[in-house]
């Protein structure tokens, strides 16, 4: 008898537990839209609409449809943020801790507008950087398909730069710290596949170009037909530091079918660079790009830039042979099996390569 009541006490202290902590659940349940919402607002500081929302509970969670995070004053402006879906996934260990902690965060559909330095000096807070409420809310991870990050031009009649990311994760997201992301996403022009792993912020709140950020990236699979009169596919790897605004980056270059339009002789062309870029915008300045091919060295420098009220970017670049030969040059520009001339050659050109339409 004695066993029988140490059974039965035993299963009753485990019921009282359960209920408990059923009834702690239920009391203090975080995923409805009022509270998911006030808790986005305390996280992100700023307010949030949702459009339609629903709770999960194996995993415990909450899926929103249509969020917007808003401007905090400029009421008039689209909205900073908006997202197609929001899912939100947490466990029932993680709830019932002093500090609240979610698993992931999954975004579908994020489309991001990003203003330009203040003029005034009014400061832009953005989301994931910066907490209004003091409460904790730790973040596991947060990953993203299809977003796009949209950087509002500094002049007047500029074009927005575009940034279509496929794929986005942001690690251990917290109050102040840098972000640590994985990116994947094709860059624009010219067009290729870049994988990139680093980290970002924290954000700076008055000049949003002023920003950190750090890492190394693979560019790949570059179709250097989007820009008139050369062909290839390119490689690239490198490391980045600096701002968003003035990105200092080095890396190597490999084309292993460098095309001139025109001609019927494919070189293999490979390079080392340094370079500043704009991320606010994609504009580039090639500080020194030192390419070899066959046996001649061509030391560039120059830039990739948009125009204001243009379309694509276009290519200008100072280039130095100091260590080259006429037959390799020869076979860039003509379609003769073999090169008219040999010998040494030293010379300086100036490129304009305008943006134009993929071959």
């Amino acid at each position: 008898m004695t066993k029988r009541r140490w059974i039965i006490a035993g299963v009753a202290s485990l019921l009282l537990v359960l209920a408990i902590v059923a009834t702690l659940l239920i009391v203090n349940w975080p995923f409805t839209e009022p509270a998911v919402a006030q808790a986005l607002q305390d996280r992100f500081a700023r307010n949030v609409k949702i459009g339609s929302s629903r709770r999960t509970y194996f995993p415990p969670g909450f899926i929103a449809q249509d969020v917007q995070f808003l401007h905090r004053k400029r009421q008039d402006l689209p909205p900073l943020i908006t997202v197609q879906s929001l899912t939100v996934r947490a466990s029932y260990s993680g709830l019932l801790r002093i500090h609240q902690q979610l698993n992931t965060v999954q975004i579908v559909g994020l489309h991001i507008i990003i203003p330009p330095k203040s003029p005034d000096g009014t400061k832009q807070v953005f989301p994931l950087t910066t907490s209004v409420s003091g409460k904790n809310l730790a973040i596991g991870e947060i990953a993203t398909d299809n977003a796009i990050l949209e950087f509002m031009p500094r002049q007047h009649g500029a074009e927005p730069f575009v940034l279509h990311i496929d794929h986005l994760v942001l690690d251990h997201v917290g109050e102040s710290d840098p972000l640590t992301f994985h990116a994947r996403f094709n860059n624009p022009e010219p067009p290729g596949e870049i994988r990139s792993d680093g980290q970002f912020g924290p954000w700076d709140d008055n000049d949003p170009g002023a920003t950190t950020v750090s890492g190394a990236y693979i560019y790949q699979h570059v179709n250097l037909a989007a820009f008139e009169g050369i062909a290839g596919t390119l490689s690239s790897v490198g490391n980045f530091s600096g701002t968003v605004g003035h990105i200092d980056g080095e890396g190597t270059i490999d084309i292993p079918d460098f095309k001139v339009t025109g001609s019927s002789h494919v070189v293999h062309l490979s390079s080392t660079y340094q370079a500043v870029i704009d991320g606010t915008n994609g504009d580039t300045h090639l500080t020194s790009v030192e390419s070899h091919f066959g046996r001649t060295t061509v030391i560039s420098q120059g830039d990739v830039k948009g125009q204001p009220g243009g379309h694509g970017k276009t290519v200008t670049l100072a280039m130095n042979v100091s260590q080259g030969r006429v037959e390799d040059l020869l076979r860039l520009f003509t379609g003769s099996a073999q090169p008219a001339e040999n010998g040494n050659v030293r010379l300086q050109m100036k490129v304009n390569l305008p943006p134009g339409p993929l071959s």
